[in-house]
Order: C-alpha cells, then structure tokens, then sequence
C-alpha cells in the first residue's frame, strides 16, 4: 500500500515534468523525423547515383 502510494506520487510527478517539458519532447521528435527524412533521401541518392553514372556513360 505504502508502496503504491509513492509510486503514485512518482508517476503523478514524472507526468507533470512531461505535461511542463512538452515543446521539448516536440523538438526532438521533429529532430528524429528529420533525421530520419534526411538518412532515407540519402540512401535513395547513394543508391540512384550509380544508374546515372551509368546512363551519362551510355551518351
């Protein structure tokens, strides 16, 4: 019971800072989306850069 309580009191505490610190974990979100983005369209570079290659090679 005692147990509860201060788990309670903790996740009541933990939610607040959450509820307080929201545009942070929004910043870093769009910072992971834009990582992301970014590491998908430069695989998709690396990978069409040799068909190009190749192709300028053809002409």
């Amino acid at each position: 019971m005692y147990f509860g309580r201060i788990a309670g009191t903790f996740l009541l505490l933990y939610y607040k800072l959450i509820r307080k610190q929201r545009p942070f974990y929004k910043l870093i979100e769009k910072a992971v989306f834009c990582t992301r983005l970014s590491t998908v369209i430069w695989v998709f570079v690396e990978k069409y850069r040799g068909v190009f290659v190749q192709k300028l090679k053809l002409f």
